[in-house]
């Protein structure tokens, strides 16, 4: 589900005009960012937390000297899925299995 497709489902179930959801999920897309930059979690009950795991020390290349640099941590963000989506039937998964066909 893309961006405007999740603006039209939610005007139909809510029967408010797209122009006012658009403003909501861009609110929320403001405020989940800043609020894991500061290094909070963000519950959102049913639809799971967002969270920012620290990584391990990035070995990365400098551009310019080639030079590694072990200091540079990274920062990832992570989604825990809420009750109704962690316990999903796996059958109905459109990826394709890891070993099959």
């Amino acid at each position: 589900m893309n961006h405007s497709q999740l603006i039209s489902t939610l005007s139909e179930k809510t029967g408010l005009r797209k122009t006012e959801i658009t403003s909501v999920i861009d609110a929320l897309t403001a405020i989940v960012p800043k609020t894991l930059l500061a290094s909070d979690d963000v519950r959102i009950v049913g639809l799971g937390i967002f969270k920012v795991q620290d990584g391990p020390a990035h070995i990365g290349r400098k551009p310019g000297n080639r030079r590694a640099d072990p200091d540079r941590r990274i920062a990832q963000a992570e989604v825990h899925a809420g009750q109704g989506i962690e316990g999903r039937d796996q059958s109905h998964d459109r990826r394709r299995p890891k070993g099959g066909a």
